[in-house]
């Protein structure tokens, strides 16, 4: 072979060289780019089967996790059904020896119970003196209060009163409303208060002792209004009011009455 013949056989393979090598190299690239994008799509779809494998082998998690949002949600309605109620009651007196009655009761044993008056408005209506009574132990006296404005704010002015207990066990009882100064009478219910039997005066008629001014155009302690509120407990009313026991007095004028109207109808019959 010449010189000039091997050159050219040289070249040649440069060419073949140049032009195979390219190609088959960017063909090659081309292919495990393909390669590297399939085995990412693989890992990713591998990945996405085992977690769903994951989850699937554990049911009881997720099962888990379910009951326990029904749970809460129980547990919160069951909370919401259980909580006591609040009550509010109103009405007028009429003498200085009334007493207002109203009674509640907890069917279990209950914490922040409270019972107030908000009615005194500064001196618009009658200054009251509240007590608590245990109904269930007899009527037996737990507590009385003349001035209590600290339990609600809001409403109360400083004359009115009340109760915060801080635990109060299952039972009946009676929160009673007077006008001051009829306090209770002894440490039990059926001992009454300590105006009864005297006589009754109007409240419009009378100058209450703690009043600032009896003579006052408005603020004289002279308006009936009164208000009681009840917070934590399950029920409450106010009971009606029990008739007054007739007084001797009355009875003989009742028998004579009688009498009367027996001799009257027997006469009657006779003519």
């Amino acid at each position: 072979m010449t010189l000039k013949a091997h050159a050219n056989t040289r070249a040649l393979a440069a060419k073949r060289q140049a032009f195979e090598i390219p190609a088959f190299t960017g063909w090659s690239r081309h292919l495990c780019t393909k390669r590297l994008s399939l085995d990412a799509e693989s890992q990713q779809l591998g990945m996405h089967l085992r977690s769903t494998s994951s989850i699937a082998r554990k049911p009881g998690k997720t099962m888990k996790s379910l009951a326990s949002v029904l749970s809460t949600f129980a547990l919160a309605a069951f909370a919401t059904s259980a909580n006591a109620s609040d009550f509010h009651f109103t009405g007028n007196i009429t003498n200085n020896t009334d007493v207002i009655q109203v009674a509640f009761h907890l069917d279990n044993a209950a914490t922040n119970v409270a019972v107030w008056t908000d009615s005194f408005l500064n001196g618009i209506n009658f200054d009251p003196i509240t007590a608590l009574w245990n109904v269930s132990a007899g009527g037996t006296l737990m507590g009385e209060n003349d001035d209590n404005a600290s339990i609600d704010p809001s409403t109360q002015t400083y004359y009115d009163s009340g109760f915060v207990l801080p635990s109060l066990a299952a039972g009946d009882y009676l929160f009673t409303v007077a006008a001051f100064p009829n306090f209770a009478a002894g440490n039990t219910l059926s001992q009454g208060f300590q105006l009864d039997g005297t006589t009754p005066i109007a409240i419009a008629d009378w100058c209450q002792p703690a009043a600032a001014d009896c003579n006052a155009p408005r603020l004289n302690q002279k308006g009936t209004f009164w208000s009681v509120r009840l917070s934590g407990v399950d029920s409450a009313t106010v009971p009606p009011t029990t008739p007054p026991v007739p007084e001797p007095e009355t009875y003989a004028l009742m028998l004579a009455g009688l009498a009367i109207t027996a001799w009257a109808v027997r006469r009657r019959k006779a003519i």
